[in-house]
């Protein structure tokens, strides 16, 4: 009987060994999930942090942009009135030397002297004579006039303009933002807004 308990208490002890062996064994396994799973937190929290940064950028960017196209539509009818004043200065001008031109003329024909009525038939003939040579070139007028008129000269695009044109051409986004010399995302911002 000695034997067998001597043998019950080996096989115990084997059996002990052996399931503090997959004690262990369970255990390191249970340590790497959770090392797994810290470092799983970790790259969550490193996107996170990467995603914050560039959602950051866009939005400095997309303030950037707006504030740009805000100072473009502000300074256009700036731009717009200048012009306005100017070409109403030009007209005054040529308004004025008009006035002065019709009162040299007035004064001119005034200081004039009487042409007999002989001389001025022989001016008159002379000039109808000449009327029918200065008319020849002027049947050409009536085909020139044939033709379509001339369309307006277009308004030069905006830079947001030139953009969207670009795209339409076919550019890549990359391309319109090295010519332009803009980032990458304002363009494709732009592109989105105005598509």
């Amino acid at each position: 009987m000695n034997s067998v308990i001597s043998m019950l208490i080996i096989g115990l002890i084997i059996s002990q060994l052996i399931i503090f062996y997959l004690i262990v064994l369970l255990n390191n396994k249970v340590a790497k999930f959770k090392d797994l799973e810290v470092r799983q937190d970790q790259l969550m929290q490193e996107m996170d942090d990467a995603i914050g940064v560039y959602l950051i950028e866009m939005r400095e960017e997309n303030d950037r942009l707006l504030h740009e196209l805000t100072a473009a539509k502000n300074t256009i009818p700036k731009i717009k009135q200048v012009e306005q004043e100017a070409a109403a200065a030009v007209l005054e001008i040529k308004h004025e030397q008009l006035s002065e031109t019709v009162l040299k003329e007035q004064i001119a024909i005034d200081k004039k002297a009487f042409v007999p009525k002989n001389i001025a038939a022989n001016i008159y003939k002379q000039q109808k004579r000449q009327e029918p040579e200065r008319q020849q070139p002027s049947t050409l007028k009536p085909e020139l006039e044939k033709t379509e008129p001339l369309a307006p000269k277009p308004e030069p695009l905006t830079p947001e303009q030139q953009m969207i044109a670009m795209y339409k051409n076919g550019q890549s986004i990359e391309e319109i933002a090295k010519q332009t010399q803009k980032g990458k995302t304002e363009v494709e911002l732009l592109i989105k807004f105005h598509s």
